[in-house]
């Protein structure tokens, strides 16, 4: 069982993420700005944002509390639809639990699109958090594969349940950061794989084991082992002063066993250390990295720095994190989203607030939101995606919206401005291939 470190939350196009790389590891401390009690917004480009954080684990299904964290995205769909675990997923499993990972999905978009992460359906499908439809070892896929090998049982009405609590949780929990994994959630799967059995995804174990991986570098399977310290699956598996903490995409895809891990209380005013897992007091922001010692401060106020060029400084919920029109996100600052038709006056102003935006302010004719094109030309901004996000990218060498690139199709992303093979796909080397692709196939 592998375990994800926390990673910044800032929002960014496709290839803007790469071509920042460089300032995150300068500035590796992951103070998300959605990692406090409240809301607020960071950096909006009208790109993705890298999911990362801390999942406080529980063992019922109470969602009166949160510990939030920084929101879920990146650049690969969720899901093809129903039979389907989304692209480079599972084709030829069969049985009720065939449609889970898309199903798992379509719960997380019903939630992010209700509370404001996505404009809509289509964008959440296309960038909602890829590693839901991640094919590989102790991912939701493989749960899938265990099911129809027959190691792994699916009980479809507690599936049902899960789901259903799931795309129904109050916008104050962030999805991604569960304050607590809901007891029908936990029951979807189950297994009797024992220990010492070769397993390839948590759910084949049983009752109080996991799927430790091998030590490869490409883990393709492991073996069922019992949880031990630190290993837990609720808060109760903890010491006093601690809590479980886990990768949120792991086992069945709503994780399984996390790690005992310190519980620090929030920074409650400014200069405060930050907490974990919540952060910092509403209002409050963990800002800092690098040489500098993280701690808690107050937001940005309209106008002012915000983001990477702020060390991570959040602006409040009314406001969001925007990119100036040459794209570079040391220059970003706090200002009003603005929606469709909405006067503008900033490119990436529209639709701000959510991780990733179909709208475009139009700067040389009517001043407002529009959205943005598919074919024609489009406003060449690099590391930016001015055109359709789930249709196409803007081809800085034609200077015209072009459909995004399939899998095995030549790239290049420096010369076209942005990685050109799609929400799924990353230009390696000289090639389109898809994302999070491990050896576990059906």
């Amino acid at each position: 069982m592998s375990f994800m470190p926390t990673r910044p939350c800032l929002k960014l196009d496709h290839a803007h993420a790469m071509l920042a790389a460089g300032l995150f590891a300068a500035l590796s401390f992951a103070a998300c700005g959605d990692q406090s009690a409240s809301t607020k917004r960071v950096p909006g480009t009208g790109g993705t944002t890298s999911s990362g954080g801390i999942l406080g684990a529980g063992g019922t299904d109470s969602t009166a509390t949160s510990a939030t964290g920084g929101q879920g995205g990146s650049n690969s769909p969720g899901s093809s639809g129903p039979g389907a675990t989304g692209s480079g997923g599972v084709t030829s499993t069969t049985g009720p639990a065939s449609t889970w990972v898309a199903d798992l999905v379509s719960a997380y978009c019903a939630w992010a699109v209700r509370c404001g992460q996505f404009p809509n359906q289509n964008i959440c499908q296309a960038y909602g958090d890829h590693r839901f439809a991640a094919v590989d070892f102790n991912m939701a896929t493989a749960a899938v594969v265990a099911v129809a090998e027959g190691t792994a049982q699916f009980d479809a009405t507690q599936a049902a349940s899960c789901l259903a609590t799931l795309s129904g949780l109050g916008c104050d929990i962030d999805f991604v950061n569960l304050p607590s994994v809901p007891t029908s959630c936990r029951a979807a799967f189950s297994g009797s794989v024992p220990n010492g059995g070769v397993c390839i995804d948590d759910v084949q174990c049983a009752p109080g084991s996991s799927c430790v991986g091998d030590s490869t570098s490409q883990v393709c399977k492991g073996t069922c082992t019992p949880i031990s310290a630190p290993g837990c699956r609720t808060n109760d598996d903890c010491p006093a002063q601690q809590y479980c903490s886990g990768d949120f995409t792991s086992g069945s895809g709503i994780w399984s066993v996390g790690r005992c891990q310190d519980l620090i209380p929030p920074g409650a005013t400014t200069g405060d250390a930050c907490g974990q897992p919540v952060l910092c007091a509403p209002g409050l922001s963990c800002q800092g990295g690098g040489p500098f010692t993280p701690g808690c401060g107050l937001d940005s106020a309209e106008g002012e720095k915000c983001g990477p060029a702020a060390l991570y400084v959040a602006c409040p919920a009314s406001l969001a994190c925007v990119t100036p029109d040459d794209g570079s996100v040391l220059e970003a600052t706090c200002m009003g989203p603005a929606g469709l038709g909405d006067a503008c006056t900033s490119l990436f102003q529209c639709g701000a607030e959510y991780q990733v935006s179909d709208l475009i302010c139009d700067e040389t004719g009517t001043h407002t939101c529009v959205h943005k094109p598919s074919t024609g030309l489009c406003v060449v901004v690099d590391g930016n995606n001015t055109c359709d996000p789930v249709t196409s990218y803007c081809d800085a060498i034609s200077g015209t919206c072009q459909p995004w690139l399939s899998e095995g199709a030549q790239c290049d992303p420096h010369a076209s401005g942005i990685d050109p093979c799609g929400p799924s796909g990353a230009c390696e080397g000289t090639v389109c291939t898809q994302r999070h692709r491990g050896c576990i196939s059906g």
